[in-house]
Parts: structure tokens; sequence; C-alpha cells
């Protein structure tokens, strides 16, 4: 029979701090899996938006969810399908 088993913690990890990619890093990343210009240039506006709104992401974390979902203007994302505003 074998003795009682010592269980022991796990260490805490280190914190990874939350920060957006770089533009650049982003960019290549929609370059290699967005095959249209259009939808490669809408991400990439859309990128700049949330940087340019949400410059700490950590700010962004800790917004409360409805905050996060309201869209730029203010109003609820709109539905698939249907025109952003710009």
């Amino acid at each position: 029979m074998t003795g009682p088993v010592r269980l022991t913690l796990a260490p805490t990890p280190e914190p990874v701090p939350r920060v957006h990619a770089d533009r650049t890093t982003y960019q290549k990343w929609i370059n290699e899996h967005c095959s249209s210009h259009a939808v490669r240039r809408g991400r990439l506006d859309d990128y700049d938006r949330f940087v340019e709104r949400w410059p700490s992401l950590p700010d962004w974390f800790n917004a409360p969810l409805r905050q996060r979902l309201v869209d730029r203007t203010g109003s609820s994302a709109p539905r698939r399908g249907t025109p952003r505003p710009r």
C-alpha cells in the first residue's frame, strides 16, 4: 500500500499584458485570411476605429459588456446584411 498523495498547487502564471496587435501584424493576418480587397479594407478600417475608440485594451475588458457591444454611433450593432454607418 502506498502512502498519502501530496498535491501541490501549480505555480501562478505570469499575467500577459493585454495590448493591441500592431497594425502591420493585423494587416498581414488579414491578407492571409481574407480574399476580397473590399473585406480587407473594411477590416482595417474597423481595426483603426477600434484602436482609436479603445486605445487601452484593459479599459475595454473592464468596460461593461453592454458598452462593449454598442457600436461607434452609440446604437446597437446592425443586423447581418444591413449596411453599417460610416
